[in-house]
C-alpha cells in the first residue's frame, strides 16, 4: 500500500509542476495566503483554499503526510522487531530518514520552486522512496526461488546484468525527470525528430548546466534542445538493452523467469507506443504523468527481478 501511495504522491508531483499549481502555495498548506477553519463556513473555506492553491497541490501535499506517517509506522515495528534476524531492520529505518529529509526539502525548497535542480532532487527523492518502499514489500512477502543448480548458475550470470539494468534505467528517469522540469518536451513537438531535423541545433553546455542560476529561457531554447535529444537518446539506448535482457530471459529455461522476461518486454512495448502516440495526445499534462509511472514500473519489475535472483536457492 506504501508502495502505491508513493506512486500516486509522484504523479500528483509531477503534474502539480507541470501545471505550475505549487507555486501558488508558499509553504505545506499554506496556499493564497494560509488556511483557517475558524470560519462561521468552513466547507466554503475548503472550496476556496483547494479552488485557490490548487486540488493537486493540496493533495499532493496531504498525501505526502499520509505517507510519511506510513513509513514511521513502518520503522517503529522493524524497531520493535529488531530481534527478529528475519526482519529487515535496517531498511524501514533508512526509508524513514529519506521521507523526513524528502518533507524537509519540500519546504525548504519552496522559495526555489522555479529553479530546476531543486525540483529535480525533489522528483528523484520520491523515486527513491518508492523503490525502496517496493524493495521492503518484497523483503517481507519471504518468497524466495527454488531452482536447480544449472538454474542457479544461469542467475548468477545474469545478476550484474540486471544491476547495470536498474542504472541504465534510473539515469534515463533523471534525464526524464531533468527534461520535465525544464520544460524541454516543448522544445521538440514532432517525433522522432526535433524541430523537422536528426540533429537540430543545441547547447549541451547551457542544457546540462547544473550550476546555472535561475532565468527565463525561451521555449526552443538550444539547450532545451540539447536536454530533449539526450533525453531520446537515452531512452533509445534504455529500451535496446532492455530487450536485450528481456531475449536473455527468455532464454532461461524457468518458467518464473520467463515470466518476468514477458513482463518487462510487455510493459517497454507499451511504453514505446505510448512514447510514439504521446504526440496524439491532447492533455500533454496526463501524457507526462503516464510516461513517469511507466517508467517507475519498469524500474520496480527490475527490482523485482534483482530480489528474486538475488534471493533464489537451490533445490
Amino acid at each position: 500500500m506504501s508502495t502505491a501511495l508513493a506512486l500516486i504522491v509522484a504523479a500528483l508531483g509531477v503534474y502539480s509542476r507541470f501545471t505550475d499549481t505549487g507555486f501558488d502555495c508558499s509553504g505545506w498548506l499554506d496556499c493564497d495566503g494560509g488556511f483557517s477553519v475558524m470560519h462561521e463556513n468552513t466547507l466554503e473555506v475548503f472550496k476556496h483554499y483547494f479552488s485557490a492553491g490548487g486540488w493537486t497541490e493540496v493533495t499532493h501535499q496531504l498525501l505526502s503526510a499520509v505517507l510519511t506517517l506510513l513509513v514511521i509506522w513502518l520503522a517503529v515495528n522493524s524497531w520493535r522487531l529488531r530481534e527478529d534476524d528475519s526482519y529487515p531492520f535496517r531498511l524501514p529505518t533508512f526509508i524513514l530518514f529519506l521521507a523526513v529529509w524528502q518533507s524537509m526539502l519540500g519546504m525548504w525548497s519552496v522559495d526555489l520552486v522555479l529553479w530546476p535542480q531543486a525540483a529535480l532532487i525533489h522528483l528523484l527523492g520520491g523515486i527513491v522512496i518508492c523503490a525502496l518502499l517496493w524493495l521492503l514489500a518484497l523483503r517481507l512477502d519471504g518468497t524466495y526461488w527454488l531452482a536447480s543448480k544449472e538454474i542457479i548458475s544461469r542467475l548468477d550470470q545474469i545478476k550484474p546484468w540486471i544491476t547495470l539494468a536498474i542504472i541504465i534505467v534510473v539515469i534515463e528517469i533523471a534525464l526524464g525527470g531533468w527534461t520535465s522540469v525544464k520544460f524541454a518536451a516543448f522544445a521538440c513537438p514532432d517525433f522522432p525528430s526535433c524541430q523537422n531535423a536528426w540533429w537540430p541545433e543545441m547547447n549541451l553546455q547551457e542544457g546540462f548546466n547544473l550550476v546555472q542560476p535561475l532565468g527565463i529561457e525561451a521555449l526552443e531554447s538550444k539547450a532545451r534542445v540539447a536536454v530533449n535529444v539526450v533525453h531520446r537518446l537515452g531512452a533509445l539506448i534504455t529500451t535496446v538493452y532492455l530487450l536485450s535482457l528481456s531475449a536473455f530471459l527468455l532464454a532461461v529455461l524457468d518458467y518464473r523467469v520467463q515470466r518476468m522476461g514477458y513482463v518487462l518486454a510487455a510493459v517497454l512495448f507499451g511504453q514505446v507506443i505510448f512514447v510514439i502516440g504521446a504526440g496524439y495526445v491532447r492533455d500533454s499534462a496526463v501524457s507526462t504523468i503516464m510516461h513517469h509511472l511507466g517508467s517507475m514500473l519498469i524500474l520496480l519489475i527490475l527490482i523485482s527481478l534483482a530480489s528474486r535472483v538475488a534471493h533464489a536457492k537451490q533445490k
